[in-house]
């Protein structure tokens, strides 16, 4: 392991903590699933301000692992932090929704940039002509891209390319199957035991789309009702600015807290 790569929210390289103050490290890849990582060591101060984490593979100098911190602990002078790779984040939180999308019968080229627009992620390496069909109404892309490899039947890799403490280049890779298992387990030491201090950040929502009970029409019921004819406003009294025609809502302050990095 060449060494732990600390980021604050965004995604500004804060420290590297050295391979000899690491303590442990375990990668957890789950095939067409979560990929997690826990890794404990020395505490730094550093430790206060970081979100992200990331390491470099020890495989392959042009990939590189980034995960979102989803929890932090700290005792006795030493950390562990519990992340999720950065692919899922951005693909629950980034690029919006797909409002409606209803493909039949078509590529991956066809449907795949759609869940991905947005996000900061593109096509990496294709191997596959499968074609498939799927419907995707005011669904998340993360739940769109989670139907699409079971209805277009690939497997998928993610792969970033990381150069002087900028990630340059967000990958993913479509195949039928891969053709080994990519996953590591690395271990070294014993996992914590006493906790002293935790922090938890795996569920900070900023913005909410909202979508109400159906509209009566006649024999039955429309399209649910959403935020867009509702206008707020704080000099009105109201708790956020809200436009009409705006179908979400949107907490400023928890966005420049917790929200994505511009690009």
């Amino acid at each position: 392991m060449e060494g732990l790569y600390l980021f604050d929210k965004n995604k500004e390289l804060v420290d590297v903590i050295s391979p000899e103050s690491i303590f442990g490290s375990e990668q957890t890849v789950i095939l067409n699933g979560l990929i997690t990582h826990i890794v404990n060591g020395k505490y730094s101060k550093d430790m206060k301000s970081i979100q992200f984490f990331g390491v470099q593979d020890i495989d392959d100098d042009n990939n590189f692992w980034l995960y979102r911190i989803s929890n932090k602990t700290k005792t006795d002078g030493q950390f562990e932090l519990v992340g999720t790779h950065v692919l899922f984040d951005d693909l629950k939180g980034r690029g919006g929704i797909m409002r409606d999308r209803r493909p039949r019968g078509v590529g991956i080229t066809n449907i795949l940039p759609d869940i991905l627009n947005g996000t900061g992620w593109r096509i990496g390496r294709l191997t596959s002509n499968n074609q498939g069909t799927s419907n995707y109404y005011y669904v998340s892309k993360l739940d769109a891209f989670w139907d699409f490899l079971e209805k277009w039947n690939v497997e998928y890799y993610p792969r970033m390319t990381y150069s002087n403490g900028q990630i340059t280049g967000k990958y993913i890779d479509i195949h039928n199957r891969l053709s080994d298992d990519h996953g590591k387990w690395y271990e070294k030491g014993d996992r914590l035991l006493t906790v002293l201090k935790e922090e938890d950040s795996s569920s900070i929502y900023t913005a909410f789309i909202g979508r109400g009970k159906g509209e009566e029409v006649g024999d039955g019921f429309g399209r649910r009702i959403t935020f867009e004819d509702v206008e707020w406003s704080i000099a009105n009294g109201d708790p956020i600015d809200k436009p009409l025609g705006q179908d979400y809502l949107e907490i400023p302050w928890a966005t420049d807290a917790y929200g994505y990095e511009d690009d």
